[in-house]
């Protein structure tokens, strides 16, 4: 049986981690493969010990939104012959295979749906997380406000990253000032959920601002009901589409298997709109196919 482990770094929300878990499982096929979540200290990856010894033993590793201070540790992992996949980041120069959300048609709804009513003063929260798709969502939307004209108009803030369930003091300071300006943005897009509950912290002491009809709002990343305390309006809201993604980085490991990739390989998955966010109660539930007989076939006998 092929040990597979799951390198989960500490600054991840928990309730993404178990939706993550879940589907997961609910992928592998028990008799091949024996999941092990392997989780992380605020530290160097290459502290800790069980992963060092894993990297003697052999097998293969998904790693969850991995960390810079994660490198030496994929590093050693890859030059050890593991097969290793980094989710939603890139560390193909490290060795690892990469499956990531390509947000770009995501983003062109959710600017035209905020575009369409009327909303001309642009502004885009991220956090400064080394994310791929948050990347290409603050690009593309600048782009996209460039080609319509939006000008001095459109605004980035980049806001630093918390994983707390409450934004940091700072954070908040600095969507108080983007929304404190003259003029202020009508039109916020977010692209991951830490900017998103810091927009609806401050939208819960200003109540006199109509969502959406003094502020269109779009955001990035599945929003659990229960944390939304203002915007329970219909705003256009993206996910990640995890089924694919997940499936895609089973099969890279199971390819590594059968042939080990010369370099590592880059999959891109298109991200998804997911409704509103009153339709949005919790991620769903995810049941997908498991590997065929012939990646079977390949798996290390037990």
């Amino acid at each position: 049986m092929q040990q597979l482990v799951i390198a989960i770094p500490p600054d991840n929300p928990a309730s993404h981690i178990s939706g993550f878990l879940d589907s997961l499982e609910s992928l592998i096929d028990p008799d091949l493969w024996s999941m092990r979540p392997v989780y992380l200290d605020e530290g160097p990856a290459d502290d800790n010990r069980w992963l060092r010894d894993h990297a003697e033993r052999g097998g293969s590793v998904i790693w969850y939104f991995a960390r810079p201070q994660d490198c030496a540790m994929i590093r050693r992992l890859t030059d050890s012959g593991n097969a290793v996949v980094t989710y939603n980041r890139d560390y193909r120069e490290h060795g690892a295979h990469a499956v990531i959300a390509d947000v770009e048609e995501v983003v062109r709804q959710q600017f035209e749906r905020l575009w369409r009513p009327g909303k001309r003063r642009f502004a885009v929260l991220s956090t400064d997380r080394p994310s791929p798709s948050i990347r290409q969502y603050r690009k593309l939307a600048e782009e996209l406000a460039i080609r319509a004209g939006v000008g001095e108009a459109f605004r980035q803030v980049r806001l630093p990253y918390a994983a707390k369930q409450r934004p940091s003091e700072e954070m908040l300071a600095q969507i108080d000032a983007l929304m404190s300006s003259d003029p202020p943005p009508d039109a916020v897009m977010c692209t991951d959920i830490f900017s998103f509950r810091g927009l609806e912290v401050w939208l819960a002491k200003h109540r006199h601002v109509r969502v959406p009809e003094d502020l269109g709002v779009a955001t990035f990343d599945p929003v659990p009901y229960a944390n939304v305390q203002r915007l329970n309006h219909q705003i256009p809201m993206g996910m990640m589409d995890q089924p694919r993604m997940l499936q895609a980085a089973i099969r890279m490991l199971e390819t590594h298997q059968c042939n080990p990739q010369p370099q590592p390989q880059l999959q891109r998955i298109p991200a998804t709109m997911a409704g509103d966010v009153r339709a949005t109660v919790t991620p769903i539930g995810i049941r997908l196919t498991r590997p065929t007989a012939a990646t079977a076939a390949c798996a290390p006998a037990s």
